[in-house]
């Protein structure tokens, strides 16, 4: 029986296809690694802070958008004990900043270039709440107690019994993608699992309440000066917004401990062409949020 050829051109068109497909999948992947766009910040995943930035890393995203973490994943330099007073600016995505920014124009170095006579760190993770803050705290006593102050950036939504758990790749990153295609076009579609609570990684609910009296006052007694700021989302800010989200939040906070609370909604800097979205700030608003922070640190301590 005479076997059936096919056509060679068939298998021509075919290959060049595939091989056109391959080329310019290539190039994407090259596009990518030249860009600088897959040396993001990577975390760690944990069942104490959920996730945190890895310590002891840097990069340089896309180029211009250095960041470097110590070996305490804090950002703002190594940490080294100075004479000049010392800052800490503990929060969350509002704090961390953003990939998209320039070290210049993230919260922590903004508030360094108004402290020139001061050393400012910043520790944050985008998504984190009070909970995962204190893991932090509770867990580095001994770098707390190093500072002069200690700055906590507190929104309507962090003062729950919930802790921000790890949840996958495209959103907290703990190693480099294979390749940089696969990595965006999964972050674009969505296609990974990216529900909280995996194995190992489970933080069960809990108060947090007592957990921050405590934190105040054995910080307080190691005379470091703690201080709570309350950033607004923009329905917050804007005339019509919900104000009374906040009043509760300063309310649930002096419950525990009455410490100096400040709202950023009452600095009249603040508008709402400062939001980028519903919550996180412009590279402007991180300036103008440095503001409100430099006018905060700068007010005398009460006395006791």
């Amino acid at each position: 029986m005479l076997a059936i050829k096919k056509p060679a051109g068939a298998f021509s068109r075919v290959g060049a296809i595939f091989m056109c497909l391959l080329g310019l999948l290539l190039l994407a992947e090259l596009g990518l690694r030249l860009s600088m766009a897959v040396d993001f910040p990577l975390y760690e995943a944990n069942a104490r802070t959920g996730y945190i930035p890895a310590a002891n890393q840097r990069g340089n995203y896309l180029w211009t958008h250095g960041y470097e973490l110590n070996e305490r994943h804090m950002a703002g330099g190594p940490l080294a004990d100075t004479a000049s007073r010392k800052v800490l600016v503990v929060g969350d995505s509002v704090v961390w900043g953003g990939n998209p920014y320039p070290e210049r124009d993230r919260l922590v170095h903004a508030l360094q270039a108004r402290l020139p006579e001061a050393k400012v760190w910043s520790l944050a993770a985008g998504g984190w709440a009070i909970r995962n803050e204190l893991a932090w705290l509770e867990d580095n006593a001994d770098v707390v107690r190093r500072m002069n102050d200690v700055v906590m950036v507190i929104n309507s939504t962090d003062l729950v019994p919930e802790a921000a758990m790890w949840g996958c790749e495209t959103t907290h990153p703990t190693h480099r993608p294979w390749m940089g295609v696969v990595y965006y076009v999964e972050k674009l579609l969505k296609t990974q699992d990216c529900s909280e609570g995996k194995p190992g990684l489970t933080i069960a609910n809990g108060e947090w309440q007592e957990r921050l009296r405590r934190w105040i006052d054995t910080t307080q007694a190691a005379g470091v000066r703690v201080q709570f700021v309350l950033y607004p989302n923009r329905a917050e800010l804007e005339a019509g917004g919900d104000r009374a989200l906040l009043t509760d939040t300063n309310a649930k906070l002096q419950a525990v401990r009455r410490v100096p609370a400040t709202e950023v909604a009452r600095f009249a800097s603040w508008r709402a062409e400062h939001y980028k979205d519903a919550v996180h700030p412009t590279a402007e608003g991180n300036h103008a949020l440095a503001d409100v922070l430099t006018q905060v640190l700068a007010r005398p301590q009460a006395s006791p």
